[in-house]
């Protein structure tokens, strides 16, 4: 498979740059930023695509440098592979990003399996390894120091992982670094010492609980007590010795009976008392008319025969009938206290002291003057008079009727009685409020240590989660490691061998026999020349740089399985003059079947001649 034409339609500073190649070996010369470079990324971009990386800060971010300003980002490239051609067209604006694979000789386009790549369409070697090992960089302007490291891992790195870019080491310590941060250690003790804080409030709910219930209980009991004890109140009376007695139910309703029906009794004594004081009247007002004493008398035997009284009551009577006949008489009321008596001696005295100023010799206006403060004095003199008799007076000084005086009595009784009834209770009830506080601080109490439990089952459910998560990716460091060391331990045993056997030959063809082989011992990379061995440390720069060279092409020879366009991008521009001519010896050992040659130096041409190679010459 070899690229017949390269099409840079707008791809870096190139537009509309064809480039034709052949079959073999191609040498492109260019002076420095002449776009070598470009015309490398131009050869992976048509097979892989160019991505556009998420990081635009990362030094490998080609995207950014190749994409033309204020131009297309596009290619074409013609592929032959046996018998077959394919014309590839790509647009590699991020957004925009278009390929399409023509079959010239099927007349049809091809269809990818993977979305922008040839990748198990046209070639099988994954991206990685093409750009690594198949696309050689020139490494010539590195130091000595520079080029000892690159060495160290470049064939360490290809011989443990099988890419120049990936390092197993640094792999390894970076998943040791994950694996240290991720340790469960202490989080598992923090579970322990929230597990012993959490042991006290195990039950928590169940004292909650209890306690309500127990509140529940005290108001219940509170309740039937208090509803006990008010019957047992009312069942209790005081003797005329001033004891009391506890009534039983049917004493106590049969106690009620009595009372209502000596309340009955006294409602008929007192109509019949107001009865025989009616008739008294009416009796006396009669012997007055007759002015008889007999007739009195006469009187006064039928009564005492007709209802025997004994002295008290008669004298309680005849003191009602003096207090009813006081009350009845109008007669004895004062006449000072008649308002129309009092308005008439009013005008009297006026008229009085009228008729007197007329005859005493004063001025009409003064007798006027007279008259007229004279009947303003009397009025005055009047309404004082009432004010004082409480004519005016808003509150009326009555005497309460004997049915509200007694039910005044009773009110203030049941007022006694609902007093003692209380001071009864009082004890009773300050031991249940004293319980009942006790029984709601206990609560609070219960509910605060459910409130911390709640707090520490939070805290002990999330650290368990985060010590669960950091298990299970420390699990899957673990395996990863496992599946590290299992993957080098196998790339090792199948590619270790054949990478320091393919260096060591290329080697020795490019320094013309001086170095026989490459070798690492105690873990330190050495050369053989002759019986010497030496290590690497102590070679020249440009010695160096030869085994570098060395390793790297016997890289790509072990990598290129489908014979895909090795790009050497200046890599011989770093080779010792002497060193040159053996270059095209080493290509036929790459097994590829084209290869295209990038170089700042003019003169690689006529070295490459003096052997008698084959090449396609151009420059850009």
């Amino acid at each position: 498979m070899y690229l017949s034409k390269l099409s840079l339609k707008d791809f870096g500073k190139f537009h509309n740059k064809d480039i034709e190649l052949d079959e073999g070996v191609n040498i492109i010369y260019g002076g420095e930023n002449s776009g070598k470079t470009t015309i490398k990324e131009f050869c992976y971009g048509m097979f892989y695509g160019i991505d556009k990386p998420n990081n635009i800060s990362n030094d490998k971010d080609n995207y950014a440098k190749l994409k033309p300003v204020k131009r297309d980002f596009a290619g074409k490239a013609y592929i032959k592979d046996e018998d077959k051609s394919y014309l590839v067209e790509r647009s590699f604006l991020a957004g925009a990003r278009k390929t399409t694979v023509f079959d010239v000789k099927a007349g049809r386009d091809v269809r990818l399996n993977e979305r922008h790549s040839l990748q198990n369409t046209l070639v099988k070697t994954p991206a990685n390894t093409y750009k690594d090992s198949i696309l050689v960089s020139d490494v010539s302007k590195l130091d000595k120091i520079e080029l000892l490291q690159d060495i160290d891992e470049t064939i360490k790195n290809l011989s443990e992982t099988g890419d120049s870019e990936i390092s197993k080491d640094k792999a390894i310590n970076y998943l040791k670094a994950e694996k240290r941060r991720n340790d469960v250690r202490p989080l598992t003790r923090r579970l322990d010492e929230l597990s012993r804080q959490l042991d006290p409030y195990e039950n928590v709910d169940g004292d909650i609980e209890a306690t309500e219930e127990a509140i529940k209980n005290l108001d219940m009991e509170f309740q039937i007590e208090a509803a006990k004890r008010k019957r047992v109140s009312r069942k209790l009376v005081e003797n005329e010795d001033g004891s009391i007695t506890y009534l039983t139910e049917d004493e106590y309703n049969e106690k009620l009976s009595k009372l209502a029906e000596a309340a009955e009794n006294t409602s008929a004594e007192e109509e019949e008392v107001k009865e025989k004081k009616k008739k008294k009247k009416k009796k006396k007002k009669a012997a007055e008319s007759e002015e008889t004493e007999e007739t009195k008398a006469a009187e006064a035997d039928e009564e005492q025969k007709a209802e025997p009284i004994d002295d008290h009551k008669e004298k309680e009577e005849i003191e009602d009938d003096e207090e009813d006949e006081e009350e009845d008489d109008p007669n004895r009321k004062k006449l000072s206290d008649n308002i129309f008596v009092i308005f008439l001696t009013g005008l009297f005295v006026i008229g009085v002291i009228a008729t007197v100023v007329q005859f005493i010799p004063f001025e009409d206006n003064v007798r006027k003057m007279f008259i007229v403060f004279t009947a303003v004095f009397v009025v005055i003199t009047i309404i004082e008079g009432f004010y004082a008799k409480g004519y005016f007076s808003q509150e009326e000084n009555v005497l309460p009727s004997e049915e509200e005086f007694k039910k005044l009595v009773d009110e203030f009784t049941e007022e006694m009685e609902i007093s003692e009834e209380n001071e009864f209770d009082l004890g009773f009830a300050k031991e249940y409020k004293e319980e009942r506080a006790r029984l709601k601080a206990e609560l609070e109490r219960h509910i605060e240590r459910r409130s911390e439990k709640a707090k520490l089952t939070y805290e002990f459910n999330q650290v368990f989660k985060k010590r669960s998560e950091m298990a299970e990716e420390l699990s899957a460091i673990k395996l990863a490691m496992a599946c590290i060391e299992r993957t080098s331990r196998d790339i090792k045993e199948d590619f270790e061998a054949p990478l320091y056997g393919m260096s060591s030959q290329i080697l020795k063809i490019l320094t013309d026999g001086d170095y026989e082989s490459i070798v690492r011992v105690d873990d330190k990379l050495c050369i053989i020349h002759g019986e010497r061995t030496t290590p690497i440390e102590i070679l020249s720069k440009d010695t160096l740089y030869v085994i570098d060279i060395s390793i790297r092409l016997a890289a790509c020879s072990l990598f290129i399985k489908e014979k895909l366009p090795v790009v050497l991008d200046c890599t011989a521009d770093g080779l010792d003059p002497r060193h040159v001519p053996f270059f095209a010896r080493v290509l036929p050992l790459l097994g590829a079947d084209q290869y295209i040659l990038l170089t700042e130096k003019e003169g690689i041409k006529n070295m490459l001649g003096i052997l008698d190679t084959p090449y396609k010459y151009q420059e850009l």
